[in-house]
């Protein structure tokens, strides 16, 4: 009896583990986000931006993740841009906002 109320137990508690795992999001750094487009646009040929910035910590559950990017051309001009990824990692996109030329 002992060993049936262990074994229950020890069921109980891995799947109150996997469902926690399960449920619990995972955060992608922005700055790692950021540094693999910079390499996906250079990769192109696309040498006009200077820099990436995306949301410091970007929550990645069931659903997705949703997040905002600005990128700053080398003539000082600045965009910054809504993504949507999927759990299969594809990315879609919108613009939000077109800034004017900033000081390098």
């Amino acid at each position: 009896m002992a060993r049936t109320a262990t074994l229950i137990g020890f069921i109980a508690v891995v799947v109150a583990v996997a469902v926690y795992l399960a449920v619990k999001p995972t955060v992608i750094r922005g700055a790692v986000l950021a540094d693999d487009m910079m390499a996906e646009l250079r990769a192109k040929g696309l040498a006009g931006i200077a820099e990436i910035r995306c949301d410091d910590e970007i929550p990645f559950g069931a659903g997705g993740a949703m997040f905002a990017c600005t990128f700053r051309g080398t003539d000082g001009s600045s965009e910054t841009w809504e993504y949507t990824m999927k759990r299969d990692g594809s990315l879609s996109n919108h613009r939000l906002a077109t800034g004017p030329r900033m000081s390098p």
